[in-house]
């Protein structure tokens, strides 16, 4: 009990299948094969989580993604998605409609930046190919690495387990990467693959990592601070000074004057002004 995390969800991944081909230019296509069991619990579908960058020492590699396209059971599938300083949020299924049972998930998409082509002596195309991030169990899990040119794959290492983990008890058979254990919540297979050094173009590498639409607001305003603070006390102070002048300014119209008849009762009283005032805006 105190080993191993026991799965008590009713609904599993009994398979999850992932294949990698590498372009000459960089890029990187993803096919993802979930074969996803509800069992008897009604949902409205899944999510997937895929980072946005990688550390790379004190610097991130941030990958951008592209050519979103997924389906269910052979048939595109709803989805929407968010995006965090960490991760890109899938969400998957119809809002308004509810399933169970078994069903195939097929997630397709393109990465950019997203090779270890920073080092010396090799490159390497490292990643986490079912996420750390599932709250049920994954039956097994495989992933496939290629290329679509001629290339060398001078090895293929992979890992399972938690976040962190060193564990390579997955096997390998050419280029495909297999785990050997149900993957518990919380648990993933990521692999890495080995080429020469100089097989893909270099990565881009930034000092700082990847930022969500407030951050990049609130850091564009502190780094320009100074020609905010000018624009508006100056340029638009002055031309909210100049329209006031010229359209609410009334000292050129003269004095005041009176151009209604002064309210009475029916007696022909003058009403006092505070009660005009409150006839005048009182809503039945």
């Amino acid at each position: 009990f105190f080993l191993r995390p026991q799965g008590v969800f009713a609904e599993k991944i009994n398979s999850f299948d992932t294949n990698i081909v590498a372009h000459e230019n960089g890029l990187m296509d993803f096919t993802e094969t979930i074969n996803y069991d509800f069992e008897t619990e009604f949902k409205h579908g899944i999510y997937r989580y895929i980072p946005t960058f990688s550390k790379v020492g004190d610097l991130y590699r941030i990958i951008k993604i592209s050519n979103l396209k997924i389906q269910r059971d052979s048939v595109d599938e709803n989805y929407s998605t968010s995006q965090t300083n960490e991760q890109i949020n899938i969400k998957i299924g119809n809002a308004n409609k509810t399933i169970n049972g078994n069903h195939i998930y097929k997630i397709s998409y393109t990465i950019e930046n997203g090779i270890g082509s920073n080092f010396n002596d090799h490159d390497e195309i490292y990643w986490n190919t079912t996420g750390n991030g599932w709250q049920v169990n994954i039956e097994k899990a495989s992933a496939t690495v290629s290329t679509d040119f001629s290339s060398d794959q001078k090895q293929l290492i992979c890992f399972e387990g938690p976040v962190g983990s060193k564990d390579k008890a997955c096997s390998i058979n050419k280029n495909i990467a297999s785990s050997s254990q149900i993957l518990y919540p919380g648990y993933g297979l990521t692999v890495v693959a080995v080429y020469p050094v100089n097989t893909f173009p270099k990565s881009f590498l930034s000092k700082t990592p990847p930022q969500a639409l407030g951050e990049k607001i609130f850091s564009l305003i502190l780094r320009n601070y100074l020609y905010i603070f000018i624009f508006l006390n100056i340029f638009v102070a002055g031309i909210l000074i100049y329209w006031y002048q010229k359209h609410k300014n009334k000292n050129k119209f003269g004095k005041p004057t009176v151009n209604f008849e002064i309210p009475k009762d029916e007696k022909g009283d003058i009403l006092r002004p505070a009660l005009a005032g409150t006839i005048d805006t009182a809503k039945l």
